[in-house]
């Protein structure tokens, strides 16, 4: 998927960020969360590792906060810094923020309108049980064709400058592939933020 921001704001703000995720099709678990995430004057490298047999976390990063409180300036005192923890009561259906998108396509149960079921997420060193709504069905256009889907509403909290001031929504096509076709939230400063299926690969193509 791509994200999309104005050509003023990225003159300005540049983000360039890019997340990994490797999951476990058997178990439909996650294993490591690599995320790379470049914003502004803030950099930070970090990675989750779940270790389910012993349901705990382990968290690494390497970061320069760059950022001051007034937009658009570096703070001056700004030095890399890299720390480690552990994080303990991993519970077996947890996901993180990308494989949740895979838990999701590959449940049994049939999506419907108006179904609520909860996730547990973990996610930026924090565990958080969030709640998602298939509100409607919709088709919509994106760059590889249009698509019946349904929009899903979920309550997930995000931090640092790109944290939702409300709920997220996304957009699931309506067939057995239940592809992720667009996420949209309202962020502070920026307004609405978009990422849209750009390009499906498929084994073998």
């Amino acid at each position: 998927m791509r994200a999309r921001t104005s050509k003023m704001m990225d003159a300005i703000f540049k983000v360039r960020d890019s997340i990994e995720t490797t999951w476990n099709e058997k178990t439909r678990q996650p294993l490591k969360t690599s995320k790379d995430l470049h914003e502004g004057y803030s950099i930070r490298y970090y990675t989750n590792t779940f270790r389910f047999r012993e349901n705990v976390v382990d968290f690494w990063q390497k970061a320069y906060l760059g950022n001051s409180t007034v937009f658009g300036m570096k703070r001056p005192d700004a030095r890399w810094n890299e720390f480690s923890s552990q994080y303990k009561q991993l519970k077996p259906e947890t996901q993180d923020l990308l494989t949740s998108l895979y838990y999701m396509r590959t449940h049994p149960e049939p999506p419907r309108v108006g179904k609520t079921f909860s996730l547990n997420v973990f996610d930026d060193r924090q565990f958080q049980v969030i709640k998602m709504t298939i509100l409607k069905k919709e088709t919509i256009k994106t760059a590889v064709g249009s698509f019946k889907s349904f929009k899903v509403s979920t309550d997930f909290k995000t931090k640092g400058h790109f944290k939702s001031t409300g709920n997220i929504y996304a957009w699931v096509s309506d067939d057995e592939h239940r592809y992720p076709l667009k996420v949209t939230a309202q962020i502070p400063l920026f307004g609405t933020v978009e990422a849209e299926l750009v390009k499906i690969s498929k084994p073998g193509s």
